[in-house]
């Protein structure tokens, strides 16, 4: 064909990219929520990528209006579009948890791709999971690890774990929970009970080290007191069977009993290691767990006296 047949093609195609913008603003509801919704009446005088991620969060929780993940997801499309980095990352969500199919994951992990470059964190973790899982595509573990580790780089405490069961598990990298003990008590540091727990059971068990179940003890005790039911189920338990020194059951018991209020099942054993206890010891051990939890777990009976270090601020 000719250059000069094509060019009328050309042209179209060209046009058709240029007036892509004006053309997605043409939904049927882009200028009645524009005028309806009061927070692109508050924020009109904002930079435009501000407006439509208002617009479309409205959708997701139902504020003034009812909730529409097809509008918040086209809104929150526009928006990313833009340059909204909270956009893409809550965009990545919807298609990756509402109705997800492989289309939408793969757009899923564009947009997570395009916030984390931005150094957003929780695009970044949400990225790793996505990958990490590999449910409506192939997993991709090595890929999944990077973002974990880049995380780390921005002080993500999760991040920190996830890095460390790498290692503990030998995925992707080589077996090595000597290594794997250092990424969990940097994470349980920075603020994430589970990072505790995985460093207390390889003390417990002498994976990567030493076998020592005191420091496994007060390494449950620190997620205990970060809040982890499982944790505090799990020492509860450590403390009625004397693992580490001897028995102390009453703050055992108590510590079970939190878990229980948690939401951790204990009920079987609690019965069983209370069973000779009189009913006074019993109401007692209910009245510590109950203030140990009213307090934000600041008091709860501590197996030396003392937390072995401060809890995190906000824990």
């Amino acid at each position: 064909m000719p250059a000069l047949a094509r060019l009328p093609a050309l042209i179209a195609t060209l046009l058709c990219f240029a007036l892509t913008p004006s053309l997605a603003k043409s939904a049927p509801w882009y200028k009645s929520d524009r005028e309806v919704l009061p927070e692109y009446q508050l924020h009109k005088e904002h930079k435009e990528a501000k407006v439509l991620y208002d617009i479309g969060m409205a959708y997701i929780v139902a504020n003034k209006v009812d909730q529409d993940f097809e509008r918040a997801q086209y809104w929150l499309t526009l928006a990313a579009e833009q340059g909204s980095i909270l956009a893409m990352y809550r965009l990545g969500r919807i298609l990756s948890l509402i109705e997800p199919t492989p289309e939408r994951t793969k757009e899923a992990i564009y947009w997570f791709e395009m916030a984390a470059a931005k150094g957003h964190e929780l695009s970044m973790m949400s990225l790793a999971k996505l990958l990490e899982r590999g449910e409506l595509l192939d997993p991709d573990p090595e890929k999944a690890l990077d973002y974990y580790m880049r995380a780390t780089d921005v002080g993500n405490a999760k991040a920190y774990t996830e890095v460390g069961l790498y290692f503990m598990r030998g995925d992707v990298v080589v077996q090595d929970c000597e290594e794997a003990r250092k990424w969990f008590e940097l994470a349980g540091r920075l603020g994430d009970p589970k990072g505790y727990v995985y460093l207390a059971v390889l003390q417990s068990q002498g994976y990567g080290g030493d076998q020592d179940q005191n420091s496994a003890n007060l390494h449950f005790e620190q997620a205990a007191l970060m809040g982890d039911a499982y944790a505090q189920s799990i020492l509860g338990i450590r403390l009625v069977l004397g693992y580490g020194n001897k028995s102390k059951l009453f703050k055992g018991l108590v510590w079970m009993r939190v878990a229980m209020l948690m939401g951790e099942d204990n009920a079987t054993l609690f019965r069983v290691a209370s069973r000779d206890l009189s009913e006074d010891n019993l109401e007692l051990i209910e009245e510590r767990a109950v203030e140990c939890l009213l307090s934000d777990f600041k008091a709860c009976p501590i197996i030396g006296g003392k937390p072995m270090t401060s809890v995190p601020a906000g824990q």
